[in-house]
């Protein structure tokens, strides 16, 4: 999956992430001195990210389309400007 968020100072930032069994493998911006793993799942990691960025004042620009069973998506987090 990935999220591409422009920050209000104008930076673009492209979060990618793959979900193995153990724990999802996250990159920024194809960078391999940004990488890193976490434990919540990819879908989950995210729509927390995403929230996080509105939160901020920043606009998320692009991403794959969140989808969590039994749980409400805001809208907001898979609409793209």
């Amino acid at each position: 999956m990935y999220t591409k968020i422009r920050t209000k100072n104008g930076d673009e930032l492209n979060v990618t992430t793959q979900q193995y069994i153990v724990g999802t493998y996250v990159i920024i911006n194809n960078d391999p001195a940004c990488q890193f793993g976490v434990k919540t799942e990819e879908n989950k990691y995210h729509l927390d990210i995403r929230k996080r960025a509105l939160k901020n004042g920043d606009t998320i620009i692009g991403g794959s389309i969140i989808m969590i069973e039994g749980k409400k998506i805001p809208e907001n987090v898979n609409t793209f400007n």
